[in-house]
């Protein structure tokens, strides 16, 4: 399987909420640093497998509509 980014954080603490958020949706997820290295305290890519992409987008949606509310 290959891997996509499904988001962009702007720091550890974001990635580290959108790892957990997907998580609990039962979907792994990776961070990569944006020179496609290891994540540093800084901007990093949250990158899922391709065939998880329109879940991983699902509980990032609903996620952020329970923060709405």
């Amino acid at each position: 399987m290959s891997l996509v980014t499904i988001a962009v954080a702007g720091d550890g603490a974001e990635a580290d909420s959108i790892v957990r958020t997907l998580a609990a949706a039962g979907i792994g997820a990776r961070l990569e640093g944006l020179d496609g290295g290891m994540p540093h305290d800084g901007p990093c890519r949250v990158l899922v497998e391709s065939d998880l992409l329109a879940a991983a987008q699902e509980a990032l949606l609903d996620d952020a509509e329970d923060d709405d509310i």
